[in-house]
C-alpha cells in the first residue's frame, strides 16, 4: 500500500487524469472532494480532525467513504473494528439529522497514517470515476434527503456493524454497499441511494451466512477434537 502511494502521489493526480477529460454532466466533483480530502494526507499521519474539519456542507457523505475505503484492505488487523466504530458512529449522526460532523476530543486526536490513506485514494479513484458517469444529482430526490438518511441511517448502522465483525473477507460486501450510500448521499442521486439499499440487504445476507457458516464450521472442528 505505501508503495503504491508513493508511485501515486496525489500532487501529481490531475482533474483530467482522474475523470479523463469526459464531460459527463456531474463527473468530477466527488473525485475532487476527495482529492482535496487526500491533499491533507501528505505527511506521515494526518489528524481526524484535520481531515472531517475541512470536508464541507458534504462532510457526512465523503466521512462515510473516507471510513469505508480502508475496510477493503485486505490485512489482519483490528481495522475492520476500528472504522466499522468511526462508521457507526457517522451513522448515527446521520440518523440525528446533522449536516456537519461532529467528534469528540478523543477522536479528534487520533490519527491515520498518510501513506495508508494515499494508497487507498489511489487505488479508489478509477472506480470513484467510473461511478460518477452514471450519478445525476436530483433522481428520486426524497431518497436523497435528510428527512430518508434519517431513516438510512439504520442500514448504515447494520453495516457498519457487519464490518466490525472478525469474518474472514467478510468487509467486501457491506463496504461496497456503503461505499454506494456514500456516492449517492454526495450526489444527491436517490437512484444511487436505491440500489446501495439493495446491495445492503444483499451484503447483511451475505455475512448472516458467512457469520453462519463459520459458526457450523467452528463446532465441527470443536466436535472432532471431543471439545
Amino acid at each position: 500500500m505505501t508503495s503504491l502511494a508513493r508511485a501515486l502521489p496525489i500532487g501529481s493526480v490531475t482533474r483530467a487524469t482522474v475523470t479523463g477529460g469526459a464531460p459527463t454532466r456531474g463527473r468530477g466533483a466527488i473525485t475532487r472532494r476527495v482529492l482535496d480530502a487526500a491533499a491533507l494526507s501528505r505527511g506521515d499521519r494526518v489528524t481526524l480532525a484535520d481531515l472531517f474539519d475541512r470536508l464541507g456542507p458534504e462532510g457526512l457523505g465523503l466521512a462515510l467513504l473516507l471510513l469505508t475505503l480502508p475496510t477493503l484492505i485486505p490485512v489482519p488487523g483490528p481495522i475492520g473494528m476500528t472504522f466499522g466504530t468511526l462508521i457507526a458512529f457517522v451513522a448515527l449522526q446521520v440518523m440525528v439529522g446533522r449536516r456537519v460532523l461532529w467528534l469528540p476530543a478523543i477522536l479528534r486526536r487520533r490519527t491515520l497514517p498518510g501513506s495508508v490513506l494515499r494508497g487507498v485514494i489511489a487505488r479508489a479513484l478509477p472506480g470513484l470515476s467510473y461511478a460518477e458517469r452514471w450519478l445525476r444529482e436530483g433522481r428520486l430526490a426524497p431518497l436523497a434527503g435528510r428527512r430518508a438518511g434519517i431513516v438510512l441511517a439504520i442500514p448504515l448502522l447494520l453495516l457498519a456493524a457487519a464490518i466490525i465483525l472478525p469474518i474472514p473477507l467478510g468487509n467486501y460486501a457491506p463496504a461496497l454497499a456503503l461505499i454506494a450510500f456514500s456516492l449517492g448521499f454526495m450526489a444527491r442521486d436517490g437512484a444511487a441511494v436505491l440500489v446501495a439499499l439493495l446491495l445492503g440487504v444483499a451484503a447483511l445476507v451475505w455475512t448472516g451466512v458467512l457469520f453462519l457458516t463459520g459458526a457450523a464450521l467452528l463446532d465441527h472442528l470443536l466436535g472432532l477434537v471431543g471439545w
